[in-house]
């Protein structure tokens, strides 16, 4: 028995080993060590990545590999991580883990059993070469970055689908609950409009906040100008506050109000109600000077965007400051 013991052990260990020099320019080892959890046994370590690794996963903490011998993984493997991460006293990564095993099927179910509980499993199949440090990170960002190309779901925003990021959407709420201005950007399928779903989901259940949601992708909100856009919010948070509500999209209205006119509409409407005002923009590539369907937008985006600059200032200096979240690509933010 004690043989068949020593044998586990020094399986686990040289499994994980062999990660570790494959991976040593990738990963930082800082502690090792052997541990039982419900009738099975497991070797794990604390490594802090490198600086492009810790930028590609968007974490900041040392991350939780764990090495597994059985060759059918069972969700124990899942627990044992949970587990882990929250006895680590907040030093390990609480959403993301690397695990090791042999089993043949392992990638699949240790990532969808991660999704249900939160985290994001990057199984590596310890069958297998492991081969260089490059393979290993080619690897890694393989399993984060993947995706369906048959999934034509569009965003998601549950916690089973949604990779662990919760904290991120609710850190997010929180800051926009205060009064700033915060942006989702960056190239397409990359969770843009799945981060904003899923603050709009947070935002009633932890804060107090009048929210009205600009999809600028639909033809009556592009096909507007600055004034119509302006006016558009004022009366849409008008309405919003007559009857009591906390969440809309917008209403368009066009106006021949000037754009000084409907500047200090918008203006004063904040500044009426007592609520944190947030105004989210998704897909704001359609009001951008490179708008793909609204070449107007060449021009008026200077002048919207400058008058809601104006009038958070002042609502700022008057003490009632509002907030801004806007989502959307790139490369049309760019003057071309």
């Amino acid at each position: 028995m004690s043989d068949h013991l020593n044998e586990i052990d020094r399986n686990l260990n040289d499994l994980l080993e062999r990660f570790l020099r494959s991976s040593f320019d990738l990963f930082k080892c800082n502690a090792e060590y052997l541990k039982e959890y419900e009738g099975g046994k497991y070797a794990c370590a604390y490594v802090s990545a490198a600086k492009r690794l810790r930028q590609a996963m968007a974490i900041d903490r040392e991350l939780l590999v764990v090495t597994s011998t059985f060759k059918d993984q069972q969700q124990r493997t899942i627990k044992f991580v949970q587990s882990e991460i929250a006895n680590s006293n907040g030093r390990l990564e609480p959403t993301v883990a690397i695990v090791i095993h042999l089993d043949p099927t392992g990638n699949t179910k240790l990532k969808n059993w991660g999704r249900d509980v939160a985290i994001s499993i990057l199984p590596i199949d310890g069958r297998l070469e492991l081969g260089e440090a490059r393979d290993i990170e080619k690897h890694l960002s393989n399993q984060l970055f993947s995706h369906d190309p048959f999934d034509v779901t569009g965003p998601v925003s549950g916690d089973n689908q949604f990779f662990g990021r919760r904290d991120e959407a609710i850190d997010l709420a929180r800051k926009l609950q205060q009064g700033q201005i915060r942006s989702c950007l960056g190239v397409r399928k990359v969770g843009k409009t799945s981060i904003i779903n899923r603050v709009l989901k947070e935002i009633p259940t932890h804060f107090e906040c009048m929210t009205i949601m600009i999809d600028c992708s639909q033809d009556d909100i592009f096909e507007l100008r600055a004034e119509g856009l302006l006016i558009s919010l004022a009366d849409t948070l008008s309405t919003m506050h007559d009857h009591g509500l906390v969440y809309s999209g917008l209403s368009v209205r066009n106006t021949e109000s000037t754009l000084s006119e409907a500047r200090k509409s918008l203006e004063a409407v904040i500044l009426s109600v007592s609520e944190v005002v947030l105004f989210v923009f998704d897909e704001v590539d359609y009001i951008t000077p490179g708008s793909p369907t609204a070449p107007q937008w060449k021009y008026e985006f200077n002048r919207f965007w400058r008058n809601l600059r104006s009038i958070y200032q002042e609502c700022d200096r008057r003490g009632k400051p509002f907030s801004l979240l806007v989502g959307g690509g790139i490369g049309s933010l760019v003057y071309g």
